[in-house]
């Protein structure tokens, strides 16, 4: 099982934005104040994987994005939705340059297949349905 994870409003509040290079939550809490709640949760699911599904991976790069969640996160962290392999096309979408990431390969073995989230379709996974987790963006997790 894999779990795409956003940071803002999830493990935050969303209002965090970058200042000088370095995110800062402009709301009450502090950053990635509900990741504890996550880590906690994903006790009971060892086998699951995480995917990084959030701007943070593009802006700050892949591994700086990961190395902001606690330790048992971390490691199940395998890819993110973004990758410095991607650059903007002419309408200023990001796109893969040789359809070579971890997703395209899975897609390729057919363990998975994908409808594109902007129009709302759903994402499956073998037989599995997807799972949402729809939270308000202030509470995240806490919620």
């Amino acid at each position: 099982m894999i779990l795409f994870l956003d940071f803002d409003g999830v493990l935050h509040p969303d209002e965090a934005y970058l200042v000088k290079g370095r995110p800062v939550l402009r709301a009450e809490g502090a950053l990635f104040m509900w990741a504890p709640l996550l880590a906690d949760t994903l006790k009971n699911y060892p086998g699951l994987q995480i995917v990084l599904s959030t701007s943070w991976a593009r802006d700050l790069r892949f591994a700086r994005a990961r190395s902001f969640l606690p330790p048992d996160l971390q490691q199940r962290v395998i890819g993110a939705t973004w990758h410095s392999r991607m650059a903007p096309n002419d309408d200023g979408d990001f796109r893969t340059r040789n359809r070579n990431t971890w997703w395209d390969k899975a897609i390729g073995m057919r363990c998975c297949s994908c409808r594109g989230a902007r129009d709302e379709q759903r994402l499956t996974s073998g037989a599995t349905p997807p799972i949402p987790m729809p939270m308000s963006m202030g509470v995240g997790l806490s919620d």
